[in-house]
């Protein structure tokens, strides 16, 4: 038996696949995201931008340290207690 993909380029299985956004699920995703948003600005400047590079861009804590000077201990608990302060934050939302 041969077996052949639909997706020869023009898009046929991509599409079948990925469904467009439903109202509800876009409702949902903005909501979310102005949560994340207003729980990352209720922390002090420099433990969001750590927190930012750490988790959301990927940055090693290292490369933090090395790029502000500060010694590693430092970052590191600036970054451990803002995602304490983040769950805490949002854990308010749940109930």
């Amino acid at each position: 038996k041969a077996f052949y993909s639909l997706d020869t380029g023009d898009g046929i299985e991509a599409s079948a696949l990925h469904k467009p956004e439903q109202p509800d699920e876009a409702m949902f995703r903005r909501e979310r995201d102005e949560l994340l948003y207003a729980a990352l600005a209720s922390l002090p400047e420099k433990q969001r931008q750590r927190i930012y590079a750490h988790v959301v861009m990927g940055v090693q804590q290292a490369d933090i340290v090395k790029e502000e000077g500060e010694c590693k201990s430092t970052v590191s608990e600036s970054i451990s207690d803002g995602l304490k302060k983040l769950r805490d934050f949002l854990k308010n939302f749940r109930k």
